[in-house]
């Protein structure tokens, strides 16, 4: 049976580069504080425009790691199971079946909330945390997928109940 991949809200991307540029801009504040504090008024030595260089390289290269990350992450859910790939440069893909999950929730971050995303968060039997968390989604998309799962999960414990008879 092939596997149809639901591909991510392509705002993913754009929120992967906002979460990228923010993590470099607090590093590069906080050096540059660091630095600043150490060596009050002195000129900028060489190192640190190195340093800056690195950065801006960086920076470019976490700007096209967002588009190959976005181009990889998809789900699939199936009869019995939901699935999730992801990876830019080292690719995973997991999977839980419906009869292991416990609980399932919709996440919103703040920059998620600015582009009008959230994650599907599934927690599992047997587990410290959450199992799989499905990023990148349209927040009406994370409701149905939701949705789906919890229904799976009554449905189940409906089958169960008539076992015991």
């Amino acid at each position: 049976m092939k596997q149809e991949w639901t591909p991510v809200d392509p705002r993913y991307t754009h929120y992967l580069q906002l979460h990228a540029l923010v993590a470099m801009g607090v590093i590069a504040i906080v050096i540059a504080v660091q630095y600043f504090i150490a060596r009050w008024g002195a000129v900028l030595p060489a190192w640190f425009w190195s340093f800056g260089i690195w950065a801006a390289i960086t920076l470019l290269l976490l700007l096209l790691w967002a588009p190959r990350r976005f181009m990889y992450t998809g789900y699939c859910v199936t009869d019995d199971l939901l699935l999730l790939r992801q990876g830019a440069l080292w690719r995973a893909q997991r999977g839980v079946p419906f009869n292991r999950i416990q609980h399932v929730e919709v996440k919103e971050s703040l920059f998620a909330r600015l582009f009008g995303l959230a994650s599907v968060v599934i927690y599992t039997a047997g587990s410290q945390g959450a199992d799989l968390e499905v990023p990148g989604l349209r927040k009406a998309d994370a409701e149905a997928i939701q949705h789906r799962l919890l229904n799976e999960m009554a449905q189940q414990e409906f089958e169960g109940e008539g076992d015991d008879i």
